[in-house]
């Protein structure tokens, strides 16, 4: 049985899924965005839409391939319609400290732990994301992951969960924090662990 995505969904097209979202498309998925209403979503493709004139405008995209990018992209209100899809992400923005991070709380100490072991000088960036996998259906390893999230989002969910169950294993490592302060925030910027060319 093939492995390969191709169909994916992104739950939440604000600052943490827009980003996934226009990544995925540009990499040639077909990408269902859902989101909880229609101004919502409304406001999710231009937001997306927005992103890619601009690397049009800047010279980092060409113009036909932000816009078959544009059309690999769907909006949607119906979680139905996620059923078709072979991966999802989750970005539903938090609203308080009830609200908890389902796929992403999952996934926030593993990120932390593979960031935590390129800091100590353990292993590489490219070490550990070999040498480290997240299991079945994980196309990328954790500091790849790290840079498609943002490293700023990541540093965000790591204090929202650091601030409600004061584990010291959700803490941002510091090289995360240095990294976010430097602006290095993954493939929005154009590097993260990793340098992205076209940004």
């Amino acid at each position: 049985m093939s492995t390969e995505i191709a169909r994916l969904a992104v739950v939440g097209a604000g600052q943490m899924g827009a980003g996934p979202a226009e990544v995925c498309a540009r990499a040639g998925l077909d990408v269902l965005v859902c989101e909880q209403d229609a101004p919502s979503a409304d406001g999710g493709r231009i937001r997306i839409l927005a992103s890619l004139d601009r690397a049009v405008r800047a010279g980092k995209r060409d113009r036909s391939a932000a816009e078959r990018a544009s059309w690999r992209l769907r909006f949607t209100t119906d979680l139905g319609e996620l059923s078709d899809r072979q991966r999802v992400i989750e970005a539903v923005a938090e609203h308080g400290p009830s609200t908890g991070f389902v796929v992403n709380a999952l996934l926030v100490p593993y990120l932390l732990s593979a960031i935590r072991m390129v800091e100590s000088g353990v292993a590489s960036a490219a070490d550990v994301d070999r040498g480290v996998k997240l299991g079945a259906a994980h196309p990328m390893g954790p500091l790849r992951l790290t840079d498609l999230i943002g490293l700023d989002t990541v540093a965000a969910i790591a204090d929202s969960l650091y601030a409600e169950f004061k584990e010291t294993l959700h803490a941002p490592p510091p090289l995360l924090l240095r990294m976010v302060d430097a602006g290095l925030l993954g493939t929005k910027s154009g590097r993260g662990f990793y340098v992205y060319e076209g940004k």
